[in-house]
C-alpha cells in the first residue's frame, strides 16, 4: 500500500516537472520564433 502510494506520488511529481519544463521551453521557443 505504502509503496504504491510513493510510486504514484513519484510518477505524478516526475510527470509534472517534465511537463512544466517542456511547456516552458516550448512556449519560450514559440515566442522567440514569432519575434514578440
Amino acid at each position: 500500500m505504502v509503496l504504491s502510494l510513493i510510486l504514484a506520488l513519484c510518477t505524478l511529481l516526475s510527470g509534472c516537472i517534465v511537463d512544466d519544463g517542456y511547456h516552458h521551453r516550448h512556449h519560450h521557443h514559440h515566442y522567440d520564433g514569432r519575434g514578440w
